[in-house]
Order: structure tokens, then C-alpha cells, then sequence
């Protein structure tokens, strides 16, 4: 696949994952010192109130590169998108957006299975 290349607008902060996806899920074959590019310069400029699926990305991202320290410290993020009294998911950090927010659980869930356990799903195994 071609790429187009154009650089971050400085000072104005990513919404949530997204040349992340290109690690996972979409596994677009690429160097791991590529992936770990991508992971550095976008953790840090990603808005911390992002939505709750952003961070269980980066964990896969830092778990297929043996970063279990700093994939853990991503997974710590989705917790404050849960909450209380009966520990329902919402979109934002901050308790905004979405209520019941599905694509955050499902991120969830792949760090797990995709993330901690490795699986990978493909045309000839899984």
C-alpha cells in the first residue's frame, strides 16, 4: 500500500488512535522500529480525554513490541472510561460522550485477546 505522508499540525492534539490502526488492526506489514515510531510520537500528542478504544490500541502496539511495562500503562487509561455505581462504560474520560460505549469495551476486549494473548485472525490460521 502507498502511504501519503503529511506531518502533525504542531500544538493541536489527536483525538484518538489512528496510525496506530495501521499496527493493529489493520496489520499492514511493517518494520518494528517503524511501529515503534508510530507508538512514541502519537502516545504523547494524543488527547488524554480521547475515547476509551484509543488506549487499548496503543497496548497492542506496545505488547507486539515486548513494551509490557508501557502496553500496562496504556491499559490503565481504559479504567476511567468505566463508571460507578454499576460500572458502565462511557466514551470520555470525563464521563462525556456515549453511554454504553461498545467500541470501548470491544477495545478492551482485543487487548486481551489480540493484545496480552497474542491472537492473530488470518485467511490461513488463526
Amino acid at each position: 500500500s502507498v502511504l501519503c505522508f503529511m506531518p502533525l499540525p504542531t500544538g493541536e492534539p489527536v483525538k484518538q488512535a489512528d496510525v496506530v490502526l495501521l499496527g493493529f488492526p489493520l496489520m499492514d506489514p511493517m518494520d518494528p522500529e517503524v511501529r515503534r515510531n508510530d507508538l512514541e510520537i502519537y502516545e504523547p500528542v494524543t488527547d488524554p480525554q480521547g475515547p476509551a478504544m484509543t488506549w487499548s490500541m496503543f497496548a497492542i502496539g506496545w505488547l507486539e513490541l515486548k513494551e509490557v511495562k508501557r502496553a500496562q500503562q496504556q491499559m490503565s487509561k481504559c479504567f476511567s472510561n468505566i463508571t460507578e455505581p454499576f460500572k458502565i462504560w462511557v466514551e470520555n474520560s470525563d464521563g462525556s460522550g456515549a453511554v454504553n460505549f461498545l467500541t470501548g469495551m470491544g477495545g478492551f476486549l482485543q487487548a486481551i485477546f489480540f493484545g496480552y494473548a497474542g491472537f492473530r485472525i488470518s485467511r490461513s490460521c488463526l
